[in-house]
């Protein structure tokens, strides 16, 4: 019976010797390849009548996910148009020849023309509606000029493990 014991501590320490050391650690995922517009945009203009607004709108995988802008009518309050902040995936615009045109619905009309990989410009039409504030209630024209919001990506490479 000592000798089947001394038999698999030999075997034991048999293996262990042919084994390697070096061991390569699971590699962190990175993120993926992303197409040459998506983002984060942001960006601002005025209506025909000169009243400014701020616009926001994401891009994924080159087209336009969700579309917001708001503004401050001239009685101060706080309007906009939210209904397109999330866009069905049938209903997403696509980017073609860096350049997108859409009509959202009948409260938003939107064109850009992406000038480089962080700048864009465009124009927006609409009309806002049942608003309880009457000073939001409006038809919106106007142009706009946005550019990517830029956020820090993370990259890494396998790593190498020794075992000591």
């Amino acid at each position: 019976m000592k000798a089947h014991y001394l038999y698999v501590l030999f075997l034991c320490i048999l293996l262990t010797a042919c084994s390697s050391a070096t061991r390569t650690a699971t590699p962190i995922p990175t993120a993926q390849a992303v197409a040459r517009y998506d983002g984060q945009w942001q960006g601002s203009g005025k209506t025909e009548g000169g009243l400014p607004f701020t616009i926001f709108f994401a891009i994924k995988d080159s087209a336009v996910t969700g579309v917001y802008y708001w503004f401050d009518s001239p009685t101060n309050a706080a309007c906009g148009d939210i209904v397109h902040r999330i866009i069905s995936e049938k209903e997403q615009p696509h980017i073609m020849d860096s350049r997108v045109s859409a009509t959202l619905g009948s409260d938003l009309n939107l064109s850009a023309a992406f000038d480089s990989d962080s700048s864009a410009s465009g124009h927006l039409s609409g009309a806002l509606s049942n608003y309880r504030d009457a000073s939001c209630n409006i038809t919106v024209e106007a142009d706009w000029s946005a550019a990517k919001i830029v956020a820090p990506t993370l990259a890494s490479q396998p790593a190498t493990v020794q075992s000591v």
